[in-house]
C-alpha cells in the first residue's frame, strides 16, 4: 500500500518539474575573436615591422639622392655666377669712356671709323645716342652737328656718297646713333632730310666765309 503511494507522488512530482522547464535551452556561446584579436599572430607583426623599416630607409635614400643633387645644382650654380661676374667686369673694361677714348667732335675718317667699330651692343648704341644728342640738342642741327664732326671732316662725306664724297651712311652704326639722335632733337622731322640739309648747310657757309675771308685779304 505505501509503495503504491509513494509511486503516485513521485509521479506527481516528475509531471510538476517537467511542467516547470522550459520548452528549449538556450546554450552558452562563447565569442573567442577578441582574444584572436588582442594576441595577434607574432609573424604578421614582425612582417609588418619590416616593411616600415624598409619604407623608411627608401625614404631615407631619396632624401639623401635629393640632397646631392641639390648639392651639386648650387655648385654649378655658384660656377654660373662667378663666370657672369668675370663677362660682367670684362664687359665694363671693354667698354670705352667717351671722355677718354672717344673725343668730340671727330677730327678725321679714322676716329670715326673708330667710333663705327666699337658701337657693337645696344648699351654702346644707347649710350652714344644719349652723348650725340647732348651735342646737338641746344641750337640749329647746321651749327651744333659741328660738336659731333668737325668741319673738316663734314666737307669729306655726304649722307649717299655722291658727287666725288663719301658715304656717311657706309658707317652704319655711326649713323644709325647720328639719326636716332637727330630724331630725337626735333621729332617732328624726317632724320635723314634734317642730316642732309645741315651737312649742306655747313659746307655752304663755310665756302662763304672762306670767300669772304679770301676778299679781305685780298684788300689788304
Amino acid at each position: 500500500m505505501h509503495n503504491i503511494v509513494d509511486t503516485c507522488k513521485e509521479e506527481r512530482r516528475d509531471q510538476a518539474m517537467a511542467e516547470e522547464e522550459p520548452p528549449f535551452k538556450i546554450g552558452c556561446i562563447k565569442f573567442e575573436a577578441e582574444d584572436e584579436f588582442q594576441q595577434a599572430d607574432p609573424l604578421i607583426s614582425h612582417s609588418t615591422e619590416e616593411r616600415i623599416i624598409n619604407v623608411l630607409k627608401e625614404i631615407s635614400e631619396e632624401n639623401k639622392e635629393l640632397r646631392d643633387q641639390v648639392e651639386v645644382l648650387s655648385k654649378k650654380l655658384d660656377v654660373m655666377a662667378d663666370k657672369l661676374a668675370e663677362a660682367t667686369a670684362l664687359m665694363k673694361n671693354h667698354v670705352p669712356n667717351e671722355t677718354d677714348d672717344i673725343k668730340f667732335p671727330l677730327k678725321s675718317v679714322m676716329e670715326l671709323e673708330s667710333l663705327d667699330s666699337i658701337i657693337t651692343t645696344t648699351e654702346l648704341s644707347d649710350m652714344y645716342i644719349r652723348k650725340i644728342w647732348s651735342l646737338i640738342a641746344n641750337g640749329p642741327l647746321s651749327k651744333s652737328i659741328k660738336n659731333v664732326m668737325d668741319e673738316g671732316l663734314i666737307f669729306v662725306f655726304n649722307l649717299d656718297g655722291t658727287a666725288g664724297k663719301m658715304a656717311l651712311k657706309g658707317y652704319n652704326r655711326f649713323y644709325s646713333v647720328l639719326e636716332m639722335a637727330t630724331r630725337m632733337k626735333s621729332p617732328g622731322d624726317c632724320p635723314k632730310k634734317a642730316l642732309r640739309k645741315a651737312i649742306q648747310n655747313v659746307k655752304n657757309n663755310s665756302i662763304k666765309k672762306n670767300s669772304r675771308a679770301r676778299k679781305v685779304h685780298k684788300l689788304n
